[in-house]
């Protein structure tokens, strides 16, 4: 599957967050970038973002698309995403889930979980940490030391 970029606002990219119960709020910050997949018929199947924080990265809004769920997918752009990050010069991408299925997802691609006290100024300056997402919802890292000892 080929990802492209996807713009914030575009409707398709907002009802597939939104139907992956995923914040949409603080979608379109200045340093947030989003990609999308989308099947033969270019419709929209997967999506997934990077907000830049200082030198540090959150992975964000993956998403996928109800009858698409179970094939890889999620692996795929997450990889994307990742590779693109660490290329880019991002030492350590954080998330938040507040699912144990999508904690048990990110485990399965090289994340652990962190303590929230010990995530970097500026990520925990996000609007996902210190606004949207609950304090219950797990945060997870991956360096880019670990992302390339996993061989991904």
């Amino acid at each position: 599957m080929i990802f492209e970029p996807i713009p914030a606002t575009d409707p398709e990219f907002v009802r597939l967050l939104e139907s992956a119960d995923l914040p949409v709020d603080d979608l379109g910050g200045e340093h947030q970038a989003f990609w999308a997949g989308r099947n033969g018929t270019g419709e929209l199947v997967i999506v997934a973002g990077l907000e830049r924080c200082g030198n540090d990265g959150l992975l964000r809004s993956v998403a996928v698309r109800g009858d698409m769920r179970g094939q890889g997918l999620g692996g795929v752009i997450v990889a994307f995403v990742l590779e693109r990050a660490f290329s880019n010069g991002v030492g350590v991408i954080f998330l938040l889930t507040a699912t144990d299925a999508a904690t048990a997802f990110f485990s399965a691609h090289g994340f652990t979980p962190v303590d929230r006290s010990s995530v970097p100024e500026q990520v925990a300056a996000s609007a996902q940490f210190s606004e949207i997402c609950p304090d219950s919802a797990t945060a997870m890292s991956l360096s880019r030391e670990d992302f390339a000892l996993t061989g991904r």
